[in-house]
Parts: structure tokens; C-alpha cells; sequence
């Protein structure tokens, strides 16, 4: 998943963009349940499919019936992880090899770049190929944390998925704090003496994790204990500047 959030990071780079793709957590992806706004996760790649499921033909909109039955869920089982085509299994029937189709046919499909019988010419590039509808990747692992401001100890405890630079973490807190933007985060690690804390300004290009803050809540809960109680904490301290916002 890094490789893949690194390469769309590169594309965007390379478009002029300054974002880094999104990362949904499920619960995100889960909103998109509809025929109007159905999107799916496929091999960490979440994908719209809405354009897909409003371009079939009323002869063949039974098609997009497997995808509206798992609308904001992820589907990446349907694929293969190293090619990341449709799976395919022996029939016993006819011992030909044909799409694994646990929920039963869907758009695009084909054998051998020939469409299946009594099914639409599939497109060149069929939807969990094309990059044109991928709003962003799911995130490997989601993460919590404790957003406390230092002036007013207002807390609120934030999900995000581990991969997330804190500057889309800083994207997503501003629901919570319009002037988030005006705020240094912070972490309190131990002094090198052993004299006490001190709080470590965190660098908002790079993830949590990767600011060497470590995620304790599943070793919490293994013990037994509260994991709440062991979130990381992210302190906010106030710049007086409310130009950013």
C-alpha cells in the first residue's frame, strides 16, 4: 500500500497537483451505498463506480446489481492481488476457466478480451483499471488519537489511517477547529537526561508513525486494558496567527 499511495503521489506531482491521494478509513467508504453514489474498494484502490452503473444499457442493468449489493464495502476478494484482474477458477462442468463470480456477473467482463455470452462489448479499459475513477486508497490501518489544545485542554479524539501525512490529519481536524492551520503539533516525548518532557514539534509531511510516535492501542487491548487511555496525543499550541484557516 505504501508503493501505491507513493506512485499516485508521483502522478500528482507530476500533474501539477500538491495532495497526496486520499485515504478513506471503512467508515468513510461505507457512506457511498447508493445507486447515485456507489463506490467500492478494490485491492486498496477505492473506485467509482457510479458512471459505470448509469452507462449500462436497460438491457443489461441487472449487471450492475452485484456492485450495488456491496456499494461501499471492499470488494477486493473478486481480484487478484498480483494481477489485479477479475479472479478466475476451472469450471467442472467444462474444465474451461471462467471469472470467479461470487455475487454473480458485473460490468466489464471478459475472457480473454472477449466479452461473455449474452454480455455488452466490454470497454478497453475496464472500471478497476481506470484510474480516471479512483477517488483515493483505503488505508492499511486505521489509527486514533487524542487532539488536545494546550490553551483551552479541549480534546477530541480523531480516526485517520496510519499512512496519512499529518497535514491531511490537520485537513480532516479542521471540522473540529476552523484555524487548525494556525496551530504548532506537538507530542511530548522524554528528555535525553531523563529529566522529564518536553514537547517535540511533529513534522506534517510525514505520518505519525513515521514521526516515531507508536500506536499502543492494540497491545492496550490484548492486556486487557482501555485503549483510550493509550492513544497517542497530539497536543496543538497556538500560533496568535489566524490568517491560516
Amino acid at each position: 500500500l505504501r508503493r501505491l499511495v507513493g506512485a499516485m503521489a508521483g502522478a500528482a506531482e507530476t500533474e501539477g497537483a500538491s495532495t497526496r491521494p486520499r485515504v478513506f478509513v471503512p467508515e468513510e467508504l461505507a457512506v457511498h451505498n447508493s445507486r447515485d453514489n456507489c463506490w467500492v474498494a478494490v485491492n486498496h484502490k477505492v473506485i467509482d463506480v457510479t458512471p459505470v452503473i448509469a452507462s449500462l444499457p436497460a438491457e443489461h442493468a441487472a449487471l450492475a446489481d452485484p456492485l450495488l449489493d456491496n456499494a461501499g464495502t471492499d470488494i477486493s476478494h473478486w481480484f487478484d492481488e498480483e494481477t489485479g484482474e477479475v479472479r478466475t477458477r476451472i469450471d467442472p462442468a467444462t474444465l474451461q476457466r471462467v471469472p470467479y463470480l461470487p455475487m454473480g456477473r458485473f460490468p466489464h467482463l471478459s475472457i480473454d478480451g472477449k466479452p461473455l455470452s449474452n454480455g455488452p462489448e466490454p470497454p478497453e479499459v475496464p472500471w478497476w483499471r481506470d484510474d480516471s475513477l479512483v477517488r483515493g486508497v483505503m488505508t492499511r490501518k486505521m489509527m486514533r488519537a487524542w487532539i488536545v489544545n494546550v490553551l483551552t485542554e479541549q480534546r477530541h479524539r480523531l480516526v485517520f489511517g496510519a499512512e496519512e501525512t499529518l497535514e491531511q490529519v490537520r485537513d480532516r481536524f479542521l471540522e473540529y477547529n476552523s484555524h487548525a492551520k494556525s496551530y504548532t503539533w506537538k507530542v511530548l516525548v522524554p528528555n535525553e537526561d531523563g529529566s522529564g518532557s518536553s514537547f517535540k514539534p511533529l513534522d506534517m509531511a510525514k505520518s505519525l508513525e513515521d514521526n516515531g510516535v507508536e500506536d499502543n492501542q492494540d497491545e492496550a487491548w490484548e492486556l486487557g486494558l482501555d485503549a483510550d487511555d493509550y492513544l497517542p496525543v497530539i497536543h496543538l499550541s497556538f500560533n496568535d496567527d489566524l490568517t491560516e484557516g
